[in-house]
């Protein structure tokens, strides 16, 4: 699995604004299994769930080339 960035920042009907701290330096992160929304500012990265959307463990995606962006977020 591999992931690209591409801009601007859209994220189906999810404002592209960081969940976690609020950041609008926010980019698409697209992998053939799933969309998630990736903040430049804090490094968390967030996956449409149910009408809300719930932090990514960087486990959960093997194989993307942001991964090491999530694990330092995650501490």
């Amino acid at each position: 699995m591999t992931a690209s960035l591409m801009e601007p920042p859209v994220f189906s009907a999810t404002a592209a604004r960081c969940p976690g701290c609020g950041s609008t330096r926010t980019a698409r992160v697209s992998a053939p299994a799933q969309e998630n929304l990736l903040c430049k500012t804090c490094g968390s990265c967030w996956h449409p769930v149910a009408g809300g959307v719930e932090r990514v463990s960087p486990r959960q995606c093997p194989g993307c080339g942001l991964r090491r962006v999530c694990l330092a977020a995650a501490g």
